[in-house]
């Protein structure tokens, strides 16, 4: 009871910041770092900080009601869409430095699939699972990676063409037909692929690359 009258009292007096959460207003706020704020209701007058669990794979969840239902939520979702902007409404929220548990604003970056598996395997050095059954892309053991220049001198790495594809929405059959024929520096000269140009070893310009 103490507990909750003293969080109470913390930020009405603005000691503690949060923001309510949206889809939740009224109901639950939530700090930076992740920790979750019951507002007062009849059966707790003075709100409460929620307890958290651990699920299977390490993530930090709450368990959040809202009209008589009880949904479980992951906290660096809430934190992400609390506090994140996500301009391009990509899907997945990365945690950067690899630790599940750590929830905090500054950990958290809203990423594709492919973003999220690139920087798992790059940046954390984490090992393809041994089952690579229905995996794509630069999740696969056998898929062959490429970089891309786009015409204003961009380069990005796909783990594949698949993936290229998805992620461009250009045909994935000009890229295979450019790796088939094992040409590092491939110029597209025709159709929606022209003037991109194709590496298969990572190129050493001075480009930004992805």
């Amino acid at each position: 009871m103490r507990d909750g009258i003293e969080s109470l009292n913390q930020i009405m007096r603005g000691l503690t910041e949060m923001e309510d959460i949206p889809g939740f207003k009224n109901l639950y706020a939530i700090t930076e770092d992740g920790k979750v704020f019951s507002y007062p209701k009849k059966w707790s007058p003075h709100g409460k900080w929620l307890k958290s669990y651990i699920c299977k794979k390490g993530y930090v969840y709450f368990g959040l009601t809202k009209d008589g239902k009880v949904k479980n939520y992951s906290a660096h979702r809430l934190v992400g869409i609390t506090y994140l902007e996500n301009i391009d409404n990509k899907p997945q929220i990365n945690h950067i430095d690899g630790n599940k548990q750590n929830n905090d604003i500054s950990n958290l970056s809203f990423v594709t699939q492919s973003e999220n598996m690139k920087h798992s395997y790059r940046e954390l050095k984490r090992k393809h699972p041994k089952s690579m059954l229905g995996k794509f892309g630069i999740n696969h053991n056998r898929s062959k990676g490429f970089w891309i220049k786009n015409i204003s001198g961009k380069i990005t790495f796909y783990g594949s063409a698949a993936e290229f594809e998805r992620e461009t929405k250009l045909p994935k059959s000009s890229i295979n037909d450019a790796m088939r024929r094992m040409i590092d520096n491939y110029i597209f000269i025709k159709g929606k692929t022209k003037g991109l140009t194709l590496y298969l070893n990572k190129p050493n310009h001075e480009w930004t690359i992805d």
